[in-house]
Parts: C-alpha cells; sequence; structure tokens
C-alpha cells in the first residue's frame, strides 16, 4: 500500500534538493561556454518541476501545477564571456619650449668639414679662392632658405656679408656651403669666422653648444718665400727658384739682452672692438689680433683673430721667455670667467709675443677694460 506524501513534505524536498542543484551549477568548475547564471537557474526550475511530477504521480496526488508561484529571481553574472573595450590613454606631455627651441638649430661638422682650403693654405696677394664647408643639420628644424650663411667676425678676406641657403636641409641630412674671397694684399695669417642665422636672426653654429663658429683660415706670404719663425724667435726663408729673400722679422735678443718693447697700452671697449696688438691700434680695418664679442649664449668671448694665438698665464705678469713657452691657442677665452688681474701670453699675427692684462669688466655696461705690452 502506498503512503501518502503530502504537499507540504513535497515542498520541503524539492526545496532543499533545489539548493543542492544551485550549488552544483555554481561551483567553480569551467563554466560551460555560453552558459550563464540564469540559464543555469532555469534548468533548476524545470528539473524541480520534472521531479516533482513523477513523485506526485506516484503518490496517486495530482501534479503540482508548473507555475509554483516562487518569485524568478533576476540574477547579475559575475563575469561575461566578451571582456570589457578597453579605455584610450591619452598622453598630457608635451616638450618645453626651453627644450624644443634648444634643439631646433644645431649643427656638426661634416666628414670632413674642410671640403676646400685647409687651414694655412698659403695664396699670393690678391688670390681668388672658394672656401667650402661641410655641415650637418643635427637639430629638429629643417633650414630653409630663409636661413643664412653669415660672416662673423675675424678677416674678410673681401667676402659678402650674408650667402642664403639655396635649398631646404632637413634634420639629419648634409649641406656644403660655400663663400668666395680673396687671399689680402699684405704677407700674413689670416682667419674669418663664419656662423649660420635662422629667419629670426639668432645665430648658431657648430661644438657641444651649438654657438661655436667655424673659419677659413690662409697664409699670404711675405717677399716671394715662405718665412718660418722658430721658437728661440730667429727666423728662416726658403727661397723660391726665381731667387732669395731678406727676411723681415726682427729676431728676438739673445739671452741675457733687454727684449724690446714695441708696444705698452691700454684700453676700454665696447663688444664687437677689435684691438692690433702689434700696433695698438683699436678697431681698425685689418691687421686685428684680438676681437671682443657678445656670443649667442650671452657670454663675452675674447677671440685671437687672423692667426693669432693665446692663453692664460696667471696673476704675475710673465716674461718673454715665459709667453714663448706658453701653450697658446687659437680658441675663445670667456672674459666673464675671468678674474679681475688675470695675465694672458699672446703671439700676434706678425709673431711678435706679449702679454694681456684683465683690469676690468663691467657686467652693466659690458665695458672690458685691459692692459697689453708686445715685444718685438
Amino acid at each position: 500500500m502506498k503512503t501518502p506524501v503530502s504537499r507540504l513534505t513535497l515542498f520541503f524536498f524539492l526545496l532543499t534538493l533545489s539548493f543542492f542543484l544551485l550549488a552544483a551549477c555554481t561551483s567553480e568548475e569551467t563554466p560551460t561556454p555560453g552558459l550563464n547564471q540564469t540559464q543555469a537557474y532555469e534548468t533548476v526550475v524545470a528539473r524541480i518541476t520534472e521531479v516533482s511530477q513523477e513523485l506526485a504521480t506516484q503518490a496517486g496526488q495530482e501534479p503540482i501545477p508548473t507555475d509554483s508561484g516562487l518569485p524568478t529571481p533576476t540574477l547579475t553574472p559575475g563575469f561575461t564571456d566578451t571582456p570589457p573595450a578597453p579605455t584610450a590613454v591619452v598622453s598630457t606631455f608635451t616638450p618645453s619650449a626651453t627644450v624644443a627651441a634648444a634643439s631646433c638649430d644645431r649643427a656638426e661638422a661634416g666628414i670632413p668639414i674642410d671640403v676646400t682650403i685647409p687651414d694655412d693654405t698659403q695664396f699670393t696677394p690678391g688670390t681668388s679662392f672658394v672656401k667650402t664647408w661641410r655641415l650637418l643639420n643635427s637639430g629638429s628644424c629643417t633650414w630653409t632658405t630663409g636661413y643664412s650663411l653669415v660672416f662673423f667676425s675675424g678677416e674678410k678676406m673681401g667676402g659678402p656679408d650674408v650667402v642664403p641657403l639655396n635649398s631646404d636641409v632637413a634634420p639629419g641630412q648634409v649641406v656644403d656651403l660655400s663663400v668666395t674671397l680673396t687671399a689680402p694684399a699684405t704677407p700674413g695669417s689670416y682667419q674669418g669666422n663664419w656662423m649660420l642665422r635662422n629667419p629670426s636672426g639668432v645665430l648658431f653654429g657648430v661644438g657641444p653648444q651649438g654657438n661655436s663658429f667655424f673659419w677659413v683660415r690662409i697664409v699670404v706670404p711675405g717677399g716671394t718665400g715662405t718665412p718660418t719663425v722658430t721658437p728661440n724667435g730667429s727666423v728662416t726663408v726658403t727661397p723660391t727658384p726665381n731667387g732669395s729673400v731678406t727676411p723681415t722679422i726682427t729676431p728676438t735678443p739673445t739671452s741675457g739682452s733687454t727684449p724690446v718693447v714695441i708696444v705698452n697700452s691700454s684700453v676700454s671697449f665696447q663688444p664687437d672692438g677689435f684691438i692690433d696688438l702689434d700696433t695698438g691700434t683699436t678697431n681698425g680695418g685689418s691687421g686685428n689680433d684680438v676681437s671682443y664679442t657678445t656670443d649667442p649664449s650671452g657670454t663675452h668671448p675674447l677671440t685671437p683673430q687672423g692667426g693669432a694665438s693665446i692663453g692664460i698665464f696667471g696673476t704675475q705678469a710673465p716674461t718673454l721667455a715665459n709667453c714663448q713657452a706658453a701653450s697658446l691657442g687659437g680658441g675663445s677665452l670667456v672674459v666673464d670667467n675671468l678674474a679681475a688681474g688675470t695675465y694672458l701670453c699672446y703671439r700676434t699675427d706678425q709673431g711678435h709675443y706679449g702679454w694681456l692684462r684683465l683690469e676690468s669688466f663691467e657686467a652693466s655696461s659690458l665695458t672690458l677694460s685691459l692692459t697689453f705690452l708686445t715685444w718685438q
């Protein structure tokens, strides 16, 4: 005989069964692709309905209606098969104007930089020649036809003030820049310094800071031979096939004699000034040995001209022998970095040695005061 099953007992049985089935469907096993939690719940409800129908039939009772009256939950899935779309990240970094300006206009020496006329090439007076430099655009800005090659300082040698570029030069490209010059009529060593200029009138060049000039340096021999100055001050001349010449440079006095002073003077001047240390003349048209300028970085260099050379000696006045033995070069010395009372040794374009003393430098007015002495 079948024992009747009450509806309350059947209800609790089905409820317990539903919990077990839901727990199995929501376990941490790998989910079946395309099956979410809502579908799992509907599957459980359908199965409970089937079981309840079978139990009711076995107990001789009417089947439980399909609509059990239980609310259908709305489940929020813990995950979806499709990942959310990525969010675009926009950079807000903008290079500063200072950095951009500093890297815009820069040049580097090409290989070789002196395509024609190596340093100290000799020319007879009045000879016309073409100097060509090879430069690399190492900045970030294109050199357009608004850029120019410009004369900066030293001996102009009859050249133009400005030579505009005739084509664009993109960053990373190399360009050959040429200028036509003429050897001076007077014997000596001559150097002309050149730079580049952008359309805004700002000068730039080569070197680590991109503000150094590049140059052409030639020698115009005296007479018909080539003079050679030896360390002790004596002069020898290599005669040319058409005859010998007489040396015109006075030899240095022998040891124990008193050196002859040919110039002993003082000067105060502003930037863009020049000194001929052989004569004491300032701001003359030729024969200049040192220039005083303001460079693009705002400092104030003393720069040898026409083959002259200079070097720092110290705080004591040097002798002729000291300056003859000193290390001299053609590079610039920045006045801003020199203390008042500093002595420099020099050798002029005529081969005379001497010393130069920095008396004062007024940063407000840019007035430079110097005392210098040149020996024969």
